[in-house]
């Protein structure tokens, strides 16, 4: 004997696949055309029936939009992770040692490098700050200056291209000439006037655990947005 009626229980209705709901629907529009015929069909019936199936794909959009969210956040973190490893810090410009090349307010980013060469501008971690400073000399290179601190010298050859206003030699406590100790670089800052650098004892030599990053690119202000020049601006 054929069936001649199914009840669908909202229980049973949640576990309908896609396909089964697809199908009920349209037995459902056939059943509410009957009725529109003169049929026997309960629309309070057909009402309830709907909003079982309403919840139904209220879940699965829901469901769908979870899915969505953690995969973007999963994205979202994975981009974050390249760039802690990748690029870093950060850093926003604060006072004047760099002055002509950087200015207060600037923000910049650097990158993780292991080809520090001279002339380039660093990240240093010093005595609990993070400080800019341009890399003067490598490791075994010779640094003086002449006695009015205005000419810089790196292995007996004049720093053309220096910058700065000049070294500033009242504020040296190192002797001179200076060789760089194995491993680390000579570092000043560009105004180097009421800022320590590798003149001083207390500031020393950079090593390559202190070296944050290079500086490679400013991102504010809009207005000079754009790679950070090796030479004063």
């Amino acid at each position: 004997m054929a069936k001649e009626t199914e009840i669908y229980t909202k229980e049973k209705v949640k576990r309908l696949t896609r396909q089964e709901l697809t199908a009920l629907v349209l037995k459902l529009n056939r059943i509410l055309a009957a009725e529109h015929r003169g049929g026997a069909f309960d629309a309070g019936e057909a009402q309830a029936f709907q909003a079982v199936l309403d919840e139904k794909r209220y879940r699965q959009r829901f469901h769908k939009e979870i899915r969505y969210v953690i995969s973007l956040l999963i994205n979202v973190a994975a981009i974050a992770i390249i760039i802690a490893v990748v690029i870093r810090p950060v850093l926003r410009i604060y006072g004047d040692s760099m002055s002509g090349t950087l200015e207060r307010g600037d923000i910049v980013l650097s990158v993780k490098s292991h080809h520090i060469q001279q002339g380039d501008l660093i990240a240093v971690s010093s005595q609990g700050s993070i400080v800019i400073r341009r890399v003067i000399g490598l490791s075994g290179d010779w640094i003086t200056m002449d006695d009015d601190g205005d000419s810089l010298y790196v292995n007996n050859k004049e720093l053309q291209e220096y910058p700065g206003p000049g070294p500033d030699r009242s504020s040296v406590d190192i002797e001179l000439p200076h060789q760089v100790q194995g491993g680390r670089y000579f570092v000043l800052a560009d105004n180097p006037a009421g800022y320590e650098d590798s003149r001083t004892q207390s500031f020393g030599d950079v090593s390559e655990g202190q070296i944050l990053g290079k500086v490679i690119f400013r991102i504010w202000p809009f207005d000079r947005l754009g790679p950070v020049r090796q030479e004063a601006e």
